[in-house]
């Protein structure tokens, strides 16, 4: 069996209307713990999610995913979770956007591309 990004590109799906879509800050189910300064935030990205990128992937990142706590998800935050060790960390807002995106929305984004060149119907 091939892995289902291979079977995407090759157009080897079943062509039904297809219902697709994420909640509201997916991120969050996989972060534990970001640290609490930009220096962590990086290191956590570094181990968990963009090992072998080039480093300036995540300068990139780090300036397109900016520190501003007021905005972003998690609602339930007015600002910043609490910095206290075995918290969340100051920089779990930016971890979960960034985790969030990478492992649910450009998935999502790419299907229905793919589909879409296909003439497939899908809706998000």
């Amino acid at each position: 069996m091939r892995p289902p990004t291979t079977q995407l590109h090759n157009d080897q799906f079943t062509d039904v209307p297809t219902l697709i879509g994420c909640n509201f800050d997916e991120g969050a189910s996989f972060i534990s713990e970001s640290g609490s300064a930009d220096a962590d935030f990086r290191a956590y990205m570094e181990s968990v999610r963009f090992a072998t990128a080039d480093s300036s992937v995540l300068d990139i990142l780090s300036i397109l995913c900016f520190d501003i706590p007021a905005i972003g998800i998690r609602p339930i935050f007015n600002s910043r979770p609490a910095a206290a060790p075995g918290s969340l960390g100051l920089q779990f807002k930016r971890a979960c956007l960034i985790i969030g995106d990478t492992l649910m929305h450009a998935p999502l984004k790419l299907m229905t591309e793919i589909w879409a060149g296909s003439n497939s119907t899908s809706y998000s």
